[in-house]
């Protein structure tokens, strides 16, 4: 599936009928002509560039989540952290000896 139909799918792309809302966004002047320019080079206007990149980000995320995923297996155990242990396995080797 390619990226656009998986946003889609997603609902992360503007469908007929499906429910969008607008947000607002503040960037300095400098921000905004350079968010303009590159809107331009793609013969976009500024909020489809915007809404566009959010998207790429998303998707890069979702992707990014999902192969996290699978490669640590949802695990949250956080159980055999040295935080969570009584005595760190360090701290004999740190402390100052006292004379």
């Amino acid at each position: 599936m390619d990226e656009m139909q998986e946003a889609l799918s997603l609902g992360f792309i503007e469908q007929p009928g499906k429910k969008t809302e607008v947000t607002s966004v503040r960037l300095t002047h400098d921000a905004l002509h350079a968010v303009d320019a590159l809107a331009g080079m793609n013969d976009k206007k500024r909020s489809e560039w915007l809404r566009d990149v959010v998207i790429e980000k998303l998707m890069e995320l979702k992707r990014q989540h999902e192969y996290l995923s699978k490669a640590f297996g949802d695990s949250t155990n956080t159980l055999n952290t040295s935080y969570t242990s009584k005595t760190s396995p360090v701290g004999a080797t740190t402390e100052l000896e006292r004379s």
